[in-house]
């Protein structure tokens, strides 16, 4: 069992960067105008369009990185829908949990479960949980919590199938055993810088495609994060 040393993992993702500048700028680049193009075509085809470009441009980022030549390869990209697909579906069930929560009261109701909770819940929710930062708040501590199940252990299967091995999430739930607050450490460590950006953004009141610049390179430097923890745990 291999335990992640976290400093490690972001100042090694850090070194990669300033040592990659000149080509990750490139890619950092093409994925700013990936972004900010579907922003402005949210409600058009031309959306679904970058999403496909924009799943092959990434295919092609890990690839390139652990030189798996050729770079763009369809069966690799195709094996990889199998865990995208189950990570969405993940989502998806989390999404729509939290989207139960403020209802619980009322269906535990209707199944004929009453109590006092009920009261100190409904309570709890209008006087804290609102919308607004407070909200942000809560789903972003939860969010962080259950992020190695929902997205960093699928994600490594994911870059394992991306560069021709088993995409099995079990696999990679039993390779990284063991680091689950080494992943919640990284992903609230990631979210600070987020929502820094966010807070600066909206502080200076920049414009979206000022603003997601730096967000661009942000998401960069996460993308090399999960990379750096994916090369200590599945290299053997």
């Amino acid at each position: 069992m291999k335990s992640i040393n976290i400093f490690e993992i972001l100042l090694n993702s850090l070194s990669y960067i300033k040592q990659e500048w000149k080509v990750l700028g490139i890619f950092s680049a093409i994925n700013y105008l990936i972004v900010v193009s579907a922003i402005y075509s949210w409600s058009t085809l031309t959306f679904l369009f970058l999403m496909v470009f924009a799943y092959a441009f990434w295919s092609y980022f890990f690839r390139f990185y652990f030189d798996k030549k050729p770079y763009f390869l369809l069966k690799p990209i195709l094996g990889s829908l199998v865990p995208s697909t189950k990570i969405l579906l993940i989502v998806i069930v989390f999404g729509t949990v939290l989207n139960l929560l403020p209802y619980i009261p009322m269906i535990t109701a209707f199944m004929g479960i009453n109590g006092a909770w009920q009261e100190s819940y409904q309570s709890f929710l209008l006087n804290y949980v609102q919308e607004g930062k407070m909200l942000d708040f809560v789903l972003t501590i939860i969010f962080t919590l259950v992020s190695p199940y929902i997205l960093y252990r699928p994600f490594l299967a994911w870059i394992s199938a991306v560069v021709g091995r088993s995409g099995s999430i079990k696999n990679a739930f039993a390779k990284s055993r063991g680091n689950y607050w080494q992943f919640v450490a990284i992903i609230a460590i990631l979210n600070v810088a987020y929502i820094g950006l966010q807070e600066l953004g909206d502080v200076l009141s920049l414009p979206m495609p000022v603003f997601m610049i730096v967000g661009s390179l942000l998401f960069m430097y996460s993308n090399i994060v999960f990379i750096k923890s994916y090369e200590f745990l599945f290299n053997d």
